[in-house]
């Protein structure tokens, strides 16, 4: 697990219906970490379009595939790190 930290794990079917909640979620962490207005803009960005390749490259949209995303505050107190990781079900 993560030492002194936070993680915050979604575990999303293949959709697209849920890439507001994921954008949401990134944009408040991003605050938290401490970033700035453009550098939040720029990762939710980036999250959201590293979901939609999962979703449509890495699991070829099959619904019974998860995309996994997660988010990673460190350290507890006062984060100063944030990672984010998106996982796909596909075989590359």
């Amino acid at each position: 697990m993560v030492a002194d930290g936070h993680v915050i794990r979604l575990v999303l079917p293949s959709s697209f219906e849920l890439l507001d909640l994921v954008e949401l979620l990134s944009d408040r962490l991003s605050s938290l970490a401490g970033l700035d207005e453009d550098s939040t803009h720029w990762v939710s960005v980036a999250v959201r379009e590293s979901v939609i390749n999962a979703i449509k490259h890495g699991n070829h949209e099959d619904i019974g595939k998860h995309v996994i995303v997660e988010f990673v505050l460190r350290p507890r107190v006062k984060p100063e790190e944030f990672e984010v990781r998106v996982l796909d079900e596909g075989e590359g």
